[in-house]
Parts: structure tokens; C-alpha cells; sequence
């Protein structure tokens, strides 16, 4: 084992903590024994599949009582538990929905999601836009 990658990357997760600002009370020595009585090591990274330190209910400081080794994905799903949409019931800047609606121009929706658009639609009579958007895209077929 390269304990100088190691000892680098007790640094990163600690700096990361300080700039997050959340307390930290490992040693060197506490943080290393316990990846590697983990046994994951070698599988720690922030992809799919892999590794990492999380704290116990997202709270707390990082410590060897309040931290375990688990899946990426455990950890953002249980970061995410009982945390509400940010934008939830405010309205998002105009600048925002102007950049999404870019990103989302020539995207091709899934059948889906026009199966739902139909369906709810279906009785409403149509706005002279809805339909020379119909008749647009009918012309481009």
C-alpha cells in the first residue's frame, strides 16, 4: 500500500470537511484504520459501485462513532431523505428556465411522455400555437 496516496487522500477529506464546514475528528491513524478494516479500499472512489465515508443520518461530525463505509448511492439517497425540492413552490429566475429550455431544445421525448401528453390533453380544445406547433412538426415528417 502507497502510504503517501493514502496520507494524501486523508488530506483531501479533510479539507474537504473544513470547506463544507463540518467538524472533523479523525487522526490520521483513527481514518486509515478504519478503511482498512472496511476492506474497501481499493473500491473508494465517487463513481457507480463505489466507496465512500458518509456520516450517520447526514448529521454530525465526521468521526470514527458516527461514520460508515457504504455505497455511493446509499449515501446521496439518504442525504436525500426527508430534504424537499429546493424550488418547490418558488419560482425559478428567468435567466434559469431560459438555460434549461436550451438544454432541452431537439431533445427527442420518450414515447412515454407523450403517451401522458396526449392522454392529457385529450378534450382540451386546441390554442391557434398548440396547433401550428402540430402543424409544424406534421410538416416536418
Amino acid at each position: 500500500m502507497d502510504m503517501k496516496l493514502v496520507k494524501a487522500r486523508y488530506t483531501q477529506q479533510l479539507c474537504a470537511a473544513r470547506k463544507r464546514k463540518i467538524e472533523w475528528l479523525f487522526t490520521f491513524e483513527t481514518w486509515w484504520k478504519m478503511w482498512n478494516d472496511s476492506g474497501k479500499w481499493n473500491q473508494r472512489g465517487r463513481k457507480l459501485g463505489q466507496y465512500c465515508m458518509a456520516r450517520k443520518g447526514d448529521t454530525g461530525p465526521y468521526s470514527p462513532e458516527n461514520v460508515d463505509i457504504v455505497l455511493n448511492s446509499k449515501n446521496c439517497s439518504d442525504a436525500a431523505k426527508g430534504k424537499t425540492n429546493y424550488w418547490k413552490g418558488k419560482k425559478r429566475p428567468p435567466e434559469q428556465i431560459e438555460a434549461m429550455r436550451i438544454r432541452a431544445t431537439g431533445r427527442k421525448q420518450s414515447n412515454e411522455t407523450c403517451l401522458k401528453k396526449s392522454l392529457a390533453n385529450k378534450g382540451k380544445p386546441w390554442s391557434e400555437s398548440r396547433r401550428q406547433a402540430y402543424l409544424a412538426s406534421k410538416a416536418q415528417r
